[in-house]
């Protein structure tokens, strides 16, 4: 792998870490509170942090399509709300807001509300320091996944296009087919694509051959 995809993966990561400004309070190793009687036994009719809301504080109850309510305990899964947004592996400032929204009701619900919120930024700004979200239930829940898609890929504004083409020109001199045909013209689209192919290397069992092929193409 080529020096500079190996600081964008540093730099991805990093960026998964950010997490819009959120500051998480510090606990020691004795200090892990235990999860509510509500969060433990999961959200049922009419529990507050089980809601989604708008802009106008209007909330509705939010549930599985199967009517079932949605499991908070870790570990935790994508809601259908979530899944659906990720469908076309695209977030809109929208629906971004509008997670951002479930996920401050989450915790509004647990009786510790965000704080120093800012939602007039690119990137939402949010303080969580005084806030307590057993086992990132709520973030988790609710903003994770459309959070750092937001921030990853949606509002990429770096021209990485010479990684995407190490990536094609490696694959292709392994005879692996990438999974992405040519380099993407938007930073937006570069992103996606890299982080494409970068799953696709992970998960190709690589040969012997292949590691040598791609190895002789670096820069």
């Amino acid at each position: 792998m080529s020096r500079s995809i190996q600081k964008m993966l540093i730099a991805l990561a990093a960026a998964a870490l950010l997490l819009s400004g959120c500051t998480q309070g510090a606990t020691g190793d004795d200090a892990t509170p235990e999860l509510p009687a509500a969060a433990a036994s999961g959200p049922t009719a009419g529990s507050s942090y089980a809601k989604s809301c708008d802009e106008g504080g209007k909330c509705t109850e939010v549930s599985n399509t199967d009517g079932s309510a949605i499991d908070m305990r870790p570990p935790l899964v994508d809601t259908d709300v979530v899944k659906a947004v990720m469908a076309d592996d695209r977030v809109t400032r929208e629906e971004y807001e509008t997670a951002f929204r479930n996920f401050s009701a989450c915790m509004d619900g647990l009786g510790t509300p965000l704080l120093d919120v800012d939602t007039s930024r690119e990137l939402i700004h949010f303080v969580q320091s005084n806030s307590w979200d057993p086992g990132g239930v709520c973030y988790r829940t609710h903003f994770d996944t459309i959070d750092s898609q937001w921030q990853m890929v949606e509002t990429a504004k770096d021209d990485i296009s010479a990684d995407v083409e190490q990536f094609l020109v490696c694959f292709n001199a392994a005879g692996i087919t990438p999974v992405v045909a040519e380099v993407p013209k938007t930073p937006r689209d570069q992103v996606a694509a890299f982080m494409a192919l970068d799953q696709q290397s992970w998960e190709h069992v690589w040969t012997p051959q292949q590691s040598e092929a791609c190895e002789k193409t670096k820069k």
